[in-house]
């Protein structure tokens, strides 16, 4: 019998984001339509917080990194759901919670990493944390999306019949190439009847002063 995800949602917050514009209202956005839930901020790296990822996660290169590896140590110790916090919530995830494990694809084919749910130690979370770690993922010189994200996760994770894919629509209705051009439809166009998250692509995995 599948253990359900607990209601539970998680947010990794690490310098230079702060709490305030768009993260701070998707946030009480997500506490107006999950009531009941319980919220988590995430914005210490310390040893006490990630015991398992601590040595690794004071060698990424990048936040983005960091909180690659933050997700999946939060998910596999407490379970629950986790957000980017350039995800503008839709509608309550409650019905998600009947998964044992979730990814959303932006194509059909790869698992995106900005939205992912499980229940606390699901052998999914621990085969993508241990591949993560062992592999020494972090002192590698691809971006992060390849070393430690999306990428690698389709690697790792395609064909386990213990985790759910579910489609474009329902955290991924915004095209990334429409992004890269500072594209923006209103909430109505853009979500559908399946639709509960919509990642807005703030681009925050990026270098730096990179134009995107």
């Amino acid at each position: 019998m599948t253990t359900k995800i607990p209601p539970v949602l998680h947010r990794v917050l690490l310098p230079p984001l702060a709490d305030q514009g768009a993260v701070r209202r998707n946030w009480r956005r997500f506490a107006r339509i999950h009531p009941g839930w319980e919220l988590r901020t995430w914005s210490e790296t310390g040893q006490q917080s990630f015991p398992e990822t601590f040595g690794a996660l004071s060698r990424c290169g990048s936040p983005a990194q960091q909180a690659d590896l933050m997700r999946l140590e939060i998910l596999w110790r407490y379970g629950g759901i986790y957000v980017d916090t350039d995800c503008e919530p839709v509608r309550s995830m409650e019905p998600l919670r009947e998964h044992g494990c979730f990814f959303g694809t932006e194509d059909g084919e790869h698992y995106s990493t900005s939205v992912i749910g499980a229940a606390a130690g699901h052998p999914a979370i621990r085969a993508y944390l241990d591949a993560v770690l062992d592999g020494d993922r972090v002192a590698t010189a691809l971006p992060p999306n390849e070393a430690t994200g999306p990428m690698f996760a389709t690697q790792v994770l395609a064909g386990r019949a213990d985790v759910a894919l579910l489609p474009p629509e329902a955290f991924y209705p915004e095209p990334f190439a429409d992004s890269t051009k500072r594209f923006r439809r209103s909430r109505r166009r853009l979500s559908g009847p399946g639709t509960y998250v919509i990642h807005r692509w703030a681009h925050s995995w990026r270098e730096p002063g990179h134009p995107g």
